[in-house]
């Protein structure tokens, strides 16, 4: 089985790391996990000189979600730190290399469509053809 797992930097990225260890650790034999970092592009085209700062911050916390998932899943774990719109790279990673399974967290927001889900959760789930394991 081959599961993707895209995390942020944020107070979930431990939760959706536990949820997918304790769903595929005791089912499948020898699973093939990657987990995903990306680095949104809107971070660095909003920093206003301190760009170099912005991207020094965003690979400390890359550094530290590939720590997190060894931690939580072990040294087989694939990771890829990817630079672009999260939605759109988890669909290119999803297309380069299909996954059974794809993991990740949701965020509330307080806009009324995104009441339940933050905007990139709805977006894959109404987009990504892939089975989706949405952590809360």
């Amino acid at each position: 089985m081959k599961v993707l797992i895209a995390v942020d930097y944020s107070q979930q990225t431990e939760r959706v790391l536990e949820a997918a260890r304790v769903l595929i650790g005791s089912r499948v034999p020898q699973p093939e996990v990657t987990v995903v970092y990306i680095i949104d592009e809107m971070w660095l085209s909003t920093a206003t000189g301190g760009e170099g700062e912005v991207f020094n911050t965003l690979r400390d916390d890359s550094k530290k979600i590939n720590e997190l998932a060894i931690k939580h899943l072990g040294n087989n774990v694939v990771y890829l730190e990817e630079y672009g719109i999260p939605t759109v790279k988890i669909n290119e990673v999803l297309d380069a290399t299909p996954h059974d399974l794809l993991v990740f967290g949701m965020k509330g927001r307080s806009a009324l469509a995104d009441v339940f889900m933050g905007s990139m959760a709805s977006h894959l789930l109404h987009r990504v053809k892939t089975p989706m394991l949405v952590v809360p």
